[in-house]
């Protein structure tokens, strides 16, 4: 940390070209978003650029950095979520001159790129440092932090940023896209995080809240971005550009963001409609083949678009409880994301699977992968024998018997403001923080449900002595919808929902029986 804030600090004062590089997903976007920002307000000389995911594929690729150094100069190279195993385009970089610095939370294998300055908590030695946990955005965050601190100890400098709190709006948006533990001081970012997106003063943040049903000031929680924010940043590096949601949040313009917010809005309908389509294929391929007895699932089609396969393996573990590999193919490669349980790591499964892979890494709970087209089915008997003789991790948290547990039996007359407002105490709600699963008995379904969307449904159930009933969302469950009139055990989250200016208790549908009669 001490040497890249030096660095850094020698780049200001020389008024060297500082290149900044991120991921193309939520947490890349968010750490380059920042890094820009604050690089720019000291007075350093920045540019930046993403990869296009079609053409590029992930991370610091070889073509990428030989075409930004052809374009312009380049004394100082910033790579961010990615960069700890590009060992040949750290190597092109030395070779030209140019200082690398990467900050990434992937595990690293083969040791350190030579001639690299990293922050990465699984680099060799760091694990006893407690930071395993921080994604890219956090440690973007440290390292403005320190930056910070150093030029506030300099009585000749001074610093030209933003307050540091006003920066926690993207850390938070990072910290729950990217699926890390919201414990310890992920806690802490996020829960302060989520009171400055709020209200954030990005043009970009206020333009994507509109577009997607938020009122500038309402209390947000984690789901916010998890299923309206987040994917909206993210369908731009899914399926055309990350640079677009890049520029959005760093805009000033807020007629210029509305135009970008609202050009995502339609590439996150479009990816909606492609995730569906790759994800009713996949269940059908599983049913065909007897696959739902498996330890470990991986599923490949050439013609998977490879932007939302980490979107499809993600709803698939939530329904098979299983980790699960979905893959489709970028050129004459099959590439995918494997996401995971708590518990096991999935890099190191992955590890012993090499003699498959061209590449892989990620962190234990999600990972991407990339193999010849014909080794998939070796590679799918291996994975699913590794995940079978695994012993889980004990990651010290309970565990949710078959992914659903009660945590509390309530009544129809305890399901009030009062109690999503101790609900909401707990939070912010994520992994290894689960949102508490609540559980009513034998009421009557008041309604016949409505569907909506693709396969979504609600219904309503009656309350005691009060004056609103509970609406109950389904999602992804239009198969199997409870029939008006009868009596129903429903396990449901449970949210106050503020719509202009009037609030009402509003349940997510985990699972639901017809009561015994």
């Amino acid at each position: 940390m001490d040497a890249m804030v030096s660095r850094v600090l020698l780049a200001r004062r020389r008024r060297e070209r500082i290149h900044v590089f991120g991921d193309y997903d939520v947490d890349g976007v968010s750490s380059t978003v920042l890094m820009v920002q604050v690089l720019s307000e000291i007075g350093c000389s920045v540019s930046y650029s993403m990869p296009r995911r079609n053409d590029e594929g992930y991370g610091l690729t070889v073509s990428h950095v030989e075409k930004v150094v052809s374009e312009h100069p380049v004394d100082v190279w910033m790579a961010l979520d990615c960069g700890s195993n590009a060992h040949a385009s750290v190597r092109f970089l030395r070779e030209k001159g140019v200082d690398v610095l990467v900050i990434d939370h992937h595990q690293v294998r083969n040791g350190l790129p030579d001639g690299v300055l990293m922050i990465n908590p699984h680099a060799d030695g760091c694990e006893s440092r407690g930071q395993l946990d921080l994604c890219a955005g956090a440690l973007v965050f440290k390292l403005i932090q320190a930056l910070m601190n150093r030029i506030q100890d300099d009585p000749n400098d001074h610093w030209e940023g933003s307050a540091l709190k006003d920066y926690l709006d993207l850390v938070a948006l990072a910290c729950v896209t990217d699926l890390v533990p919201l414990m310890n001081e992920n806690r802490v970012l996020v829960h302060f995080g989520l009171q400055r997106l709020s209200r954030s003063k990005r043009p970009g943040i206020q333009a994507l809240m509109d577009v997607s049903g938020i009122d500038y000031g309402q209390s947000l929680d984690a789901s916010d971005i998890s299923y309206k924010l987040g994917p909206r940043i993210n369908a731009g590096g899914r399926l055309n550009d990350a640079m677009l949601p890049v520029r959005l949040l760093l805009s000033q313009d807020f007629n210029s963001c509305v135009k970008d917010a609202c050009e995502l809005e339609g590439m996150n309908q479009e990816r909606q409609f492609i995730e569906r389509c790759v994800y009713a294929a996949a269940v059908q391929s599983i049913e065909k083949n007897g696959l739902s007895s498996r330890h470990g699932l991986v599923l490949y089609d050439p013609e998977w678009h490879t932007g939302v396969v980490g979107i499809v393996s993600n709803r698939l573990v939530r329904q098979f409880n299983c980790p699960v590999i979905v893959l489709g193919n970028e050129g004459s490669i099959a590439k995918g994301s494997c996401r995971g349980v708590d518990g096991l790591d999935m890099v190191g499964i992955l590890d012993q699977c090499s003699e498959y892979l061209i590449e892989w890494g990620g962190h234990p709970m999600a990972a991407g992968l990339s193999l010849q087209p014909s080794d998939v089915p070796a590679f799918s008997d291996r994975f699913d024998a590794l995940v079978a003789s695994a012993k889980p991790v004990d990651s010290g948290f309970p565990q949710r018997e078959n992914g659903t547990k009660v945590d509390l039996w309530v009544t129809r007359d305890q399901i009030n403001r009062d109690l999503t407002d101790e609900i909401r105490r707990f939070g912010p709600f994520g992994i290894c923080n689960p949102e508490p699963i609540l559980g009513l008995k034998d009421v009557p379904v008041a309604r016949s449900p409505v569907r909506f969307g693709s396969d979504h449904y609600k219904f309503w159930v009656g309350l005691d002595r009060h004056e609103y009933d509970l609406i109950c969302l389904s999602w992804n469950g239009a198969s199997n919808m409870p029939s008006a009139g009868r009596s129903v055990d429903i396990l449901f989250r449970l949210k106050w929902h503020e719509w202009r200016g009037k609030g009402y208790p509003e349940a997510t549908i985990v699972d639901w029986r017809y009561s015994a009669e």
